[in-house]
């Protein structure tokens, strides 16, 4: 299912092979768990893709 994403992440409970899928460049693990790692993902794509925010000095999206 992460080979078929545009943008696939995994949360840092993520299996062995997940981890080795994620070395090779297939995606990106995160060091958040569930929920957390949801948000953390968010803003990984916002910055990833230069989107300004407009809470950018709040500490809402510090991650």
């Amino acid at each position: 299912m992460l080979e078929a994403c545009d943008y696939a992440y995994a949360t840092s409970g993520c299996s062995q092979v997940v981890r080795q899928f994620a070395k090779k460049g297939g995606c990106h693990v995160l060091k958040q768990y569930r929920q957390a790692a949801l948000l953390e993902a968010i803003h990984h794509r916002l910055r990833s893709d230069r989107v300004g925010l407009a809470l950018r000095d709040s500490n809402f999206w510090q991650v």
